[in-house]
């Protein structure tokens, strides 16, 4: 372990380079006011400092932070660590009490650019930075972005879905937005009161009679009813399976892109994320049409914010709808078990749209460190691929769908190889 010493009013970057370039493992940077950085790199380092993060998960009351728990982090880093990546874990601390936590993790693309990236991505659905409050001190914020700087050794540091307010934006600073990948996360307000079946009052006439025959076409299967399943729970692990299966059927009929399911194990890691996550946790809403689940979600409550993680939904019965059904009857639960957001997170789509009355608007930042890193974000990042995915996007469903298939196919060779 090497300690590297500087006060938060220094800026010169030789100067903390040099003091970086002789830490090998965790990276101590010391501030005014007794603040301090330490750089995690490993598991090992995660776990020798894990009081001090839960303890600060226990009493932040900052927003959409799930993504930036000790149990997330180390979970996903458990479980998908392997996919070449380092951690790169800031955490600030006053004392021994930790004030901030920025889990981030290094990956190398196209062989050879080195890429900084929020900890859990491409899984991680917020790109933020763990505090008390959900806000940072002039100090603080100073102290972040300079270890950030100087103890990365990475080219380029490439941050998605920063939501509006957060202090994690203002440290890399306005001038490293990129506004062209801009996105929007849709959310529920549910802070007001609610009966249950609220929703159906702004619905129009063919839509309660759409409605009603959803109803009658799983009601033949028997009567419906919403399982709430938490960690621990009779059938939790075996729902969450079922439910990554779903999607990935999803996926294959309509040629969508769910890269992150093809990580090994990733319903393993869901499954075994700890009851206590975040004070509240993970959990699954199954719909149930007599005894077959017809109908999943997988989400995660924090302090009254649910994050809706996976929704799965049989394809054969996708004319009656029991994704629609299954949203109404996990709303309802929420609402009367004190939840006061319900978040569909990022990536806008139709018919997230049916069920949100807000936004939050969520930033992504670029901040390149090399001239590898500013080749890279320019081309590929900003330019070729969203250009690609667009265009992926624009194809026919028929034909999307064969390319699905190909890839799958060959994800499957090259598991088997």
């Amino acid at each position: 372990m090497g300690v590297a010493a500087f006060t938060c009013e220094q800026r010169d970057t030789t100067q903390i380079m040099a003091l970086a370039a002789h830490v090998n493992n965790v990276l101590t940077q010391s501030g005014t006011d007794g603040l301090a950085a330490v750089c995690l790199h490993s598991l090992e380092d995660i776990a020798a400092w894990a009081t001090a993060w839960m303890r600060l998960d226990s009493v932040s009351q900052a927003r959409h932070c799930y993504f930036q728990s000790h149990d997330w982090c180390r979970a996903w880093l458990e479980q998908h660590g392997d996919e070449g990546c380092t951690p790169f874990v800031i955490m600030l601390l006053r004392g021994s009490e930790a004030v901030a936590v920025l889990p981030l993790m290094r990956q190398t693309e196209f062989g050879c650019v080195r890429v900084l990236r929020p900890l859990g991505d491409p899984h991680t659905q917020y790109g933020n930075v763990l505090t008390g409050a959900g806000t940072l001190t002039a100090c603080e914020m100073a102290l972040l972005r300079q270890t950030l700087q100087s103890g990365s050794r990475a080219d380029s540091i490439i941050i998605n879905y920063i939501p509006e307010g957060s202090p994690l934006a203002e440290v890399l600073g306005p001038e490293t937005r990129a506004r062209e990948l801009d996105n929007a996360a849709a959310q529920l307000d549910l802070s007001a009161p609610r009966l249950p079946g609220d929703h159906l009052a702004g619905l129009s006439k063919n839509q309660r009679r759409a409605r009603r025959k959803s109803q009658a076409i799983l009601g033949e299967l028997g009567p419906l009813r919403l399982d709430v399943l938490r960690p621990g729970d009779s059938g939790y692990v075996s729902a969450i399976h079922h439910c990554v299966a779903l999607k990935k059927n999803w996926i294959k009929h309509t040629g969508r892109i769910g890269s992150g399911l093809d990580y090994a194990g990733h319903g393993e890691f869901l499954a075994r994320l700890p009851a206590d996550t975040s004070r509240d946790g993970g959990i699954v809403f199954a719909l149930k049409a007599g005894e077959a689940s017809v109908a999943y979600e997988i989400g995660f409550l924090q302090r009254g914010h649910y994050y809706s993680y996976l929704g799965a939904f049989v394809w054969g019965l996708r004319h009656a709808s029991p994704g629609t059904l299954q949203i109404e009857m996990t709303l309802d639960w929420l609402a009367a078990n004190g939840a006061e957001t319900f978040d569909l997170l990022g990536n806008p789509v139709d018919y997230k749209a049916q069920w949100s009355n807000r936004e939050v608007a969520l930033a992504c930042h670029v901040l390149d460190l090399t001239g590898a890193g500013r080749i890279y974000s320019r081309l590929w990042v900003r330019m070729v691929r969203p250009m690609l995915k667009s265009a992926y996007h624009r194809l026919p469903t028929d034909v999307r769908r064969a390319a699905t298939v190909l890839r799958l196919l060959d994800l499957s060779q090259l598991k088997s190889a």
